[in-house]
């Protein structure tokens, strides 16, 4: 029973850290793609995000300006 108070600090340690995480504001978010279905995966590679449309069965691009199907 002694292993349960240090789980219990550390949970409660994990609680006070996750309530005072910045939250984003509504002004803080920019839609990349408000014609995306499903995107999920994303990753940041060569200057691009990539992320997948699995309704679309896509990979699509965004380069700070625009979206591109990558492969479809």
């Amino acid at each position: 029973m002694k292993a349960a108070a240090p789980r219990s600090c550390l949970f409660g340690l994990l609680v006070v850290l996750a309530g005072a995480a910045p939250c984003a504001r509504a002004d803080d978010l920019k839609v990349l793609n408000d014609d995306a279905h499903f995107a999920e995966g994303p990753i940041w590679y060569h200057g691009k995000l990539y992320y997948v449309e699995y309704d679309r069965n896509s990979v699509t691009t965004w380069d700070g300006a625009r979206n591109a199907v990558f492969w479809s």
